[in-house]
């Protein structure tokens, strides 16, 4: 499982994966919602 694609596992949502390129303090998108 460890050696599975990123663009494999559906637990990675757009929200986690916003969150890692911009913090939640630069994303007001996440904190809007």
């Amino acid at each position: 499982m460890d050696e599975s694609p990123p663009s494999t596992p559906p637990a990675v949502s757009p929200v986690y994966i916003t969150t890692i390129h911009h913090p939640p303090e630069d994303t007001p998108m996440i904190t809007s919602n």
